[in-house]
């Protein structure tokens, strides 16, 4: 009988989603029935993660885990872009379209249950108006654009069930009283990667939340979280322009000439505009997932090749370590002042940080796992941090072999784990999947950058030789500490 009453569901949800959504996403089967071990996501169409079968590798039984860090992108979102070029701009049928896809009122409720931000509720917001507390951030205006959808949440609360089976046992999760003492979360102040944290903190922790994780984001200009949130850097555009001419892009993807006159033809685009392929493949990717049918003419094939472009083109961009330096060095000095905080605090077992595809690829770049492939939506890296069976965290307060919260102290090793499957990565000739902590910590102080040695490094411009001179000797600084002819800690 109950085979027989999910049949039926089945076939009527194939009678009223759409062909294309069924054809990218399975969420539909694994949200009506969380019984199946071996979902998991999976890229499908560069666009969202589906369930397919796990490829994550358990911990080999001489290692323990003893801290996680997740590092996630959010999950689908409505276009960021209001129009996609002279032939499509702005649409009210699409601004109507996204704005029934956004979250429902019983999702928005789940992610208030889970999580609050560090901020408290300014006087003249209504608390009971949940939408006023759930739409926060700089993006809340743009409405319903750059905002995640109802799939996008669902995505997240998958993603955070996931990690739970995964950890539950290993920090007991089920017997947890204080949330807020065993992780720390830090996102980017926009509705959407607020909103992801809180869907992926409800899927990890469950709906009965006791004294709720506490979200950090940070004012725009301290943003590190992306490259150049605060603004321009000078010395980034002069590098772009080095490492990726329009040329490369002619010299290196196949029958590109032909594609771009055909997308121009498409999008009517002259032929003296430059073609903006992250906006292009962003509104096509968006569309593609969710069946809107406005760009004539746009095939599926299409859009891989548009997602091919950019994923090649960021790998190009950020595998260069003096840009990616400068794009993602600040936050990986958070990123290294925070992990120095976790793994000295014994109470402390996550770090999660909810962040884009510009967060992602270039921290993928850092560890050389990146694989020229855009990141779907929801996908995450988790960093495992594993000593030796009976061996534990080494902290500040315990340099000598001595007892240890009932352990001793013991070397550490780290594992990245992107998407459920585990990957070498490739830095300071490590060539194991776990990888000993001090060549891991090492890559990152090489790559990380103070805020105020940015600054310093991007305030040059190209009027006249003193600044394009100091910005060829810091260019010169950079290089020669990533090549290791000059250690200094980025932690002052």
């Amino acid at each position: 009988h109950h085979i027989m009453e999910f049949t039926s569901r089945i076939n009527h949800a194939v009678t009223v989603i759409p062909k294309t959504f069924l054809r990218q996403s399975l969420f539909a089967f694994c949200t009506v029935s969380n019984v199946f071990s071996s979902s998991v996501f999976k890229e499908s169409h560069h666009a969202v993660l589906t369930s397919s079968e796990i490829k994550y590798e358990v911990v080999p039984s001489d290692l323990t885990i003893q801290r996680v860090v997740i590092i996630h992108r959010h999950g689908d979102r409505s276009q960021i872009s209001r129009e996609l070029s002279p032939h499509y701009p702005e649409n009210d049928n699409i601004s109507q379209k996204w704005q029934s896809l956004l979250p429902s009122e019983d999702t928005i409720i789940r992610m208030l249950k889970s999580a609050e931000l560090h901020e408290s509720v300014t006087s003249d917001t209504d608390v009971n108006d949940i939408k006023k507390r759930i739409y926060t951030g700089w993006d809340v205006s743009r409405s319903p654009y750059a905002q995640l959808t109802e799939l996008g949440a669902s995505q997240l609360i998958t993603a955070g069930q996931q990690l739970r089976r995964r950890y539950a046992d290993i920090f007991d999760l089920s017997s947890l009283t204080n949330h807020k003492q065993i992780i720390d979360c830090r996102s980017t102040y926009m509705c959407r990667t607020i909103q992801s944290l809180r869907s992926l903190l409800s899927g990890l922790f469950g709906e009965d939340v006791t004294d709720k994780p506490i979200i950090r984001t940070r004012p725009l200009n301290e943003e590190t979280m992306f490259p150049q949130a605060d603004g321009p850097c000078n010395v980034m555009s002069d590098r772009r322009s080095i490492i990726l001419p329009p040329s490369r892009l002619k010299e290196t993807i196949a029958e590109y000439d032909t594609f771009e006159t055909r997308m121009r033809s498409i999008l009517g685009f002259s032929e003296t505009e430059t073609l903006n392929w992250l906006t292009i493949k962003e509104v096509l990717t968006c569309h593609d997932v969710h069946d809107i049918d406005y760009v004539k003419g746009i095939t599926p094939a299409d859009v891989d090749k548009a997602t091919e472009i950019a994923g090649w083109m960021w790998g190009v961009l950020y595998k260069d370590d003096i840009l990616n330096k400068l794009g993602i060095g600040r936050f990986l000095h958070e990123l290294t002042n925070d992990l120095e905080s976790l793994l000295s605090h014994p109470e402390k077992r996550f770090l999660a940080y909810s962040g884009h595809d510009s967060t992602l690829v270039p921290l993928l770049c850092v560890l050389g796992i990146y694989d020229d492939v855009w990141p779907p939506y929801a996908s995450h890296l988790t960093l495992e941090f594993a000593t030796k069976n009976n061996l534990c965290v080494k902290s500040e307060s315990n340099n000598n072999n001595t007892e240890d919260n009932g352990t001793k102290t013991g070397k550490l090793y780290v594992r990245a784990v992107y998407n459920h499957e585990s990957r070498v990565m490739l830095i300071n000739n490590n060539l194991d999947v776990w990888c000993p902590y001090e060549l891991f910590q090492s890559r990152l102080m090489e790559m990380s950058i103070t805020p105020e040695k940015y600054k310093e490094s991007c305030n040059g411009s190209d009027n006249g030789e003193k600044e394009s001179t100091a910005r060829r000797a810091m260019e010169a600084e950079i290089r020669a500490t990533i090549d290791g002819q000059q250690r200094t800690s980025p932690v002052n």
